[in-house]
Protein backbone atom coordinates (compact mmCIF):
# COMPACT_ATOMS: atom_id res chain seq x y z
CA UNK A 1 0.00 0.00 0.00
CA UNK A 2 1.40 3.50 -0.68
CA UNK A 3 1.97 5.86 1.87
CA UNK A 4 -1.31 7.49 2.79
CA UNK A 5 0.12 10.50 5.09
CA UNK A 6 -0.03 14.16 3.67
CA UNK A 7 2.78 14.98 1.54
CA UNK A 8 5.12 17.87 3.45
CA UNK A 9 5.24 20.78 1.25
CA UNK A 10 7.88 23.29 1.29
CA UNK A 11 5.92 27.27 1.84
CA UNK A 12 6.91 29.46 -0.60
CA UNK A 13 9.41 32.80 0.03
CA UNK A 14 6.17 34.80 0.26
CA UNK A 15 3.87 32.35 2.87
CA UNK A 16 7.39 31.92 4.77
CA UNK A 17 7.59 36.04 5.04
CA UNK A 18 3.56 36.02 5.84
CA UNK A 19 3.96 33.54 8.28
CA UNK A 20 1.43 30.92 6.64
CA UNK A 21 1.63 27.18 6.11
CA UNK A 22 1.81 26.65 2.32
CA UNK A 23 -1.21 27.15 0.21
CA UNK A 24 -1.71 25.30 -3.06
CA UNK A 25 -3.29 28.47 -4.67
CA UNK A 26 -0.29 30.41 -3.82
CA UNK A 27 -0.21 32.65 -6.89
CA UNK A 28 3.41 33.49 -6.11
CA UNK A 29 4.68 30.23 -5.00
CA UNK A 30 6.32 29.59 -8.87
CA UNK A 31 8.33 32.69 -8.62
CA UNK A 32 9.63 32.53 -5.45
CA UNK A 33 10.68 29.17 -3.95
CA UNK A 34 12.01 29.05 -0.88
CA UNK A 35 15.21 29.41 -1.95
CA UNK A 36 14.56 32.92 -3.29
CA UNK A 37 13.44 34.36 -0.18
CA UNK A 38 16.13 37.08 -0.44
CA UNK A 39 14.49 38.47 -3.93
CA UNK A 40 10.75 38.42 -2.57
CA UNK A 41 11.72 40.52 0.14
CA UNK A 42 13.97 42.53 -2.12
CA UNK A 43 10.86 42.96 -4.29
CA UNK A 44 8.44 43.45 -1.10
CA UNK A 45 10.34 46.20 0.23
CA UNK A 46 10.69 48.27 -3.24
CA UNK A 47 7.26 47.51 -5.01
CA UNK A 48 5.20 46.06 -2.43
CA UNK A 49 3.18 42.94 -2.67
CA UNK A 50 0.11 44.53 -4.03
CA UNK A 51 1.21 46.29 -6.62
CA UNK A 52 3.96 43.21 -7.61
CA UNK A 53 0.29 41.32 -7.77
CA UNK A 54 -1.19 44.33 -10.06
CA UNK A 55 1.75 43.72 -12.71
CA UNK A 56 1.33 39.88 -12.67
CA UNK A 57 -2.10 40.23 -13.05
CA UNK A 58 -1.99 42.75 -16.38
CA UNK A 59 0.48 40.35 -17.84
CA UNK A 60 -0.53 37.03 -19.77
CA UNK A 61 -0.18 34.23 -17.99
CA UNK A 62 2.50 32.97 -20.58
CA UNK A 63 4.55 35.97 -20.02
CA UNK A 64 4.37 36.15 -16.09
CA UNK A 65 7.61 34.60 -15.39
CA UNK A 66 9.33 36.85 -17.60
CA UNK A 67 7.44 40.13 -15.75
CA UNK A 68 9.11 38.62 -12.41
CA UNK A 69 12.66 38.16 -13.63
CA UNK A 70 12.64 42.01 -14.57
CA UNK A 71 11.23 43.14 -11.52
CA UNK A 72 14.03 41.07 -10.18
CA UNK A 73 16.56 42.55 -12.07
CA UNK A 74 15.00 46.09 -11.49
CA UNK A 75 15.40 45.52 -8.04
CA UNK A 76 18.86 44.23 -8.21
CA UNK A 77 20.25 47.49 -9.94
CA UNK A 78 18.50 49.54 -7.69
CA UNK A 79 20.14 47.86 -4.48
CA UNK A 80 23.70 47.85 -6.65
CA UNK A 81 23.14 51.41 -7.76
CA UNK A 82 20.95 53.40 -5.36
CA UNK A 83 21.61 56.60 -6.67
CA UNK A 84 21.07 56.49 -10.38
CA UNK A 85 19.70 52.44 -10.31
CA UNK A 86 19.29 50.56 -14.24
CA UNK A 87 19.94 54.38 -15.85
CA UNK A 88 23.52 54.29 -14.87
CA UNK A 89 24.20 50.70 -16.25
CA UNK A 90 22.59 51.68 -19.45
CA UNK A 91 24.75 55.16 -19.94
CA UNK A 92 28.14 53.16 -19.31
CA UNK A 93 27.06 50.40 -22.25
CA UNK A 94 25.72 53.29 -24.21
CA UNK A 95 29.23 55.08 -23.70
CA UNK A 96 31.10 51.79 -24.77
CA UNK A 97 29.24 50.91 -27.55
CA UNK A 98 30.21 54.42 -29.10
CA UNK A 99 33.70 53.91 -27.77
CA UNK A 100 34.08 50.64 -30.24
CA UNK A 101 32.27 51.99 -33.16
CA UNK A 102 34.67 54.74 -33.25
CA UNK A 103 37.20 52.66 -32.99
CA UNK A 104 36.71 50.06 -35.92
CA UNK A 105 35.82 53.64 -38.14
CA UNK A 106 39.40 53.96 -36.75
CA UNK A 107 40.81 50.84 -37.72
CA UNK A 108 39.36 50.55 -40.87
CA UNK A 109 40.69 54.14 -41.81
CA UNK A 110 43.99 52.97 -40.47
CA UNK A 111 43.93 50.18 -42.59
CA UNK A 112 42.88 52.64 -45.83
CA UNK A 113 45.67 54.56 -45.15
CA UNK A 114 48.22 51.69 -44.76
CA UNK A 115 46.87 50.33 -48.08
CA UNK A 116 47.14 53.68 -49.93
CA UNK A 117 50.42 54.39 -48.54
CA UNK A 118 51.77 51.02 -49.76
CA UNK A 119 50.22 51.52 -52.87
CA UNK A 120 51.90 54.95 -53.14
CA UNK A 121 55.24 53.34 -52.12
CA UNK A 122 54.67 50.77 -55.32
CA UNK A 123 54.26 53.39 -57.74
CA UNK A 124 57.10 55.45 -56.60
CA UNK A 125 59.16 52.88 -57.22
CA UNK A 126 57.89 51.86 -60.87
CA UNK A 127 58.12 55.76 -61.53
CA UNK A 128 60.86 57.60 -59.74
CA UNK A 129 60.64 60.51 -62.13
CA UNK A 130 57.34 61.54 -61.26
CA UNK A 131 57.99 61.66 -57.32
CA UNK A 132 61.15 63.78 -58.30
CA UNK A 133 59.04 66.32 -60.72
CA UNK A 134 56.17 66.40 -58.44
CA UNK A 135 58.10 66.71 -54.84
CA UNK A 136 61.21 67.15 -56.14
CA UNK A 137 64.70 66.04 -54.88
CA UNK A 138 65.01 64.20 -51.73
CA UNK A 139 66.12 66.54 -48.81
CA UNK A 140 67.26 65.67 -45.04
CA UNK A 141 65.79 67.35 -42.91
CA UNK A 142 68.12 70.08 -41.37
CA UNK A 143 69.41 69.33 -37.69
CA UNK A 144 67.27 70.45 -34.95
CA UNK A 145 64.21 71.90 -37.21
CA UNK A 146 61.18 71.86 -35.53
CA UNK A 147 59.75 68.05 -37.83
CA UNK A 148 62.43 66.19 -36.10
CA UNK A 149 61.71 67.56 -32.68
CA UNK A 150 58.19 67.15 -32.51
CA UNK A 151 56.36 63.82 -30.87
CA UNK A 152 52.81 64.53 -32.68
CA UNK A 153 51.44 61.79 -34.52
CA UNK A 154 50.08 62.76 -37.89
CA UNK A 155 46.73 60.73 -37.24
CA UNK A 156 46.21 62.21 -33.51
CA UNK A 157 42.99 64.31 -34.62
CA UNK A 158 41.25 61.30 -35.19
CA UNK A 159 41.78 59.15 -32.16
CA UNK A 160 39.52 58.63 -29.42
CA UNK A 161 40.15 58.01 -25.63
CA UNK A 162 37.49 56.51 -24.25
CA UNK A 163 37.65 56.66 -19.99
CA UNK A 164 35.10 54.33 -19.01
CA UNK A 165 34.07 54.02 -15.36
Amino acid sequence: MANAGPSVYKACAACKHQRKKYDQNCTLAKYFPAEKSNDYENVYHLFGMQNTLKILKLVDEDERGTAIESIIMEVRMRLEYPVHDHFSVARKLSLEIRCMATFRWRESLVSRLKRRRKSMKLSARKFPYVKERIIGPARRPVEGSLINRSNILPTAHILCFCQLS
